[in-house]
């Protein structure tokens, strides 16, 4: 059986332990939020959102048997179905997060290109629709890899037999499949991506040069706003396709390689190859959160306040005349514009104090009103 080189092991586990924590901290953050602040539920960040949810199921799902090959030397011990529905789940949020991305920047297109439309056309209705759709898309395409995916007994060079779970493309609809699916979530996107974003910056450039003469400040904030947007977006689309580019780029070559291919790059190579391109993989899925906290005001703010709720989550002084307890959003709170909602419980001393001021104010309108009545007798009283 062989043998994975120490480094290699405590080099994956590090990363491993580093992309879990920033993942799933990161990505439940995003969802936070998007779902307690009120002025963030629009349709961009929902695909945003979606693309979060997705990260958590690569994250949660995939990761933990990724991490086991390495200390298991490629030994499956998840039984028959994990083997068929970790490929398959892998590779369907691959496709989802891609068409996430296009539909992303389709929508960003549409509403710097016909801002107006754009206000009734892009509802949360649509946005919801539009996702309900990508992933029955994604998960159409990618069921065949759970049928080309072989559970089966393999027999090292020492003699031992041993459960593995191997995805393969043998036969030519296989590979012509795959290089469909290649095609379809590397090349083809990325065209179209670059595409969008130019003619999105050629928008932001004449919309800008156009506030520059107004010297509007409202329309140069709106312009600021959608800049940022945008480019919190394109850093977005850079990330994706630089940490899964060595994935798609070592699968093409794998399912094109001989056995004799592999076995002549040596296997300490091979381990290292493929530890870097998992690392990169799902590091994917834990580096959006960080774009969004980098790039965008509105995520920042909405992130420290989050933090900041969460280390101060305790009652609060009470004010005199009133007992007061103070319940922030992270704390249990129902307020969508993210700040602390104070409950007020008057005391009887604060009732006393509102009886004797009605009472002042009722003598006050009582004593207004005879004098009215003796000038109106004497016909001194005017309007």
């Amino acid at each position: 059986m062989p043998v994975t080189p120490p480094y290699i092991v405590i080099a994956a586990t590090f990363f491993y332990a580093l992309i879990f924590t920033i993942g799933v901290v990161g990505n439940s953050l995003v969802c936070f939020v998007v779902s307690r602040n009120k002025d963030m539920k629009n349709s961009t960040n929902f695909f945003l959102v979606n693309l979060s949810i997705a990260d958590m199921a690569v994250i949660v799902i995939c990761m933990p048997s990724s991490m086991a090959d390495i200390y298991s030397k490629e030994v499956w011990y998840f039984g028959y179905v994990m083997c068929k529905i970790v490929p398959f789940l892998e590779n369907t949020v691959a496709a989802g997060s891609v068409f996430t991305i296009l539909a992303i920047s389709l929508e960003r297109w549409y509403a710097i290109r016909w801002p107006l439309k754009a206000q009734y056309t892009c509802t949360r209705m649509r946005t919801l629709k539009a996702i309900a759709v990508i992933w029955v898309a994604a998960s159409s395409l990618c069921v065949p890899f759970a049928l080309v995916t072989d559970y089966s007994d393999t027999e090292y060079a020492d003699g031992s037999t041993v459960k593995t779970c191997v995805t393969s493309f043998q036969r030519n609809w296989e590979r012509g499949y795959f290089i469909f699916v290649w095609c379809l979530c590397l090349p083809f996107p990325l065209a179209a991506l670059i595409v969008l974003y130019s003619m999105i910056s050629r928008t932001l450039m004449s919309d800008g040069a156009v506030v520059g003469t107004k010297n509007d400040p409202c329309s140069e904030f709106n312009h600021r706003a959608r800049r940022q947007v945008v480019l919190m977006l394109f850093a977005v689309v850079i990330c994706f396709f630089l940490c899964l580019l060595p994935f798609r780029v070592v699968s093409l070559w794998l399912v094109y390689a001989s056995p004799a291919d592999i076995k002549a790059i040596g296997l300490e190579t091979y381990l290292n190859i493929m530890c870097f391109v998992r690392v990169m993989f799902f590091l994917n899925s834990s580096i959006n959160p960080i774009v969004y906290n980098v790039m965008s005001t509105k995520f920042r703010k909405a992130f420290a306040f989050v933090l900041r709720s969460s280390l101060r989550c305790r009652r609060a002084p009470p004010r005199s005349g009133a007992r007061t307890w103070q319940f922030n959003s992270s704390c249990g709170g129902n307020n969508s514009s993210m700040r602390s909602t104070v409950m007020r419980y008057p005391t009887a001393q604060t009732f006393t104090n509102h009886h004797y001021a009605y009472s002042a104010k009722l003598n006050l309108f009582r004593n207004e009103i005879i004098a009215w009545e003796v000038m109106q007798q004497s016909g001194q009283a005017t309007l």
